[in-house]
């Protein structure tokens, strides 16, 4: 958990949300703990990155300006049918770089 959010508790309620919202975390209050699916963690993002990267059916593009403040950069982005050009989704990525500039951690939230 504090690999991908960076020990941040916006991005660990977010992260949190996200999993639990695609059945890959959940509480058991019989046992009191929390069950996280890591192996159908995984198959899902290579299965996202198959199906909408590695086949060149979308193609992502930026929306509007980014912006950063110290480490962070933050950006917008939609995802188009790399055929009929129609927008297929959008979201917002946030990026943790380290002191060489290079990305530590990528939050990407979907929208609506």
């Amino acid at each position: 958990m504090r690999e991908k959010t960076g020990g941040s508790p916006f991005f660990a309620i977010q992260f949190i949300s996200a999993l639990a919202e695609e059945g890959l975390l959940r509480f058991d209050h019989d046992a009191a703990r929390w069950h996280w699916q890591l192996d159908r963690t995984r198959v899902r993002v290579a299965r996202a990155h198959e199906e909408f990267v590695v086949g060149g059916r979308f193609l992502f593009r930026r929306r509007g300006e980014s912006a950063r403040l110290l480490d962070v950069v933050k950006f917008s982005w939609e995802m188009v049918s790399a055929r009929s050009g129609e927008v297929a989704g959008v979201g917002v990525e946030i990026l943790l770089l380290d002191v060489d500039g290079r990305i530590r951690l990528d939050y990407q939230f979907i929208e609506g």
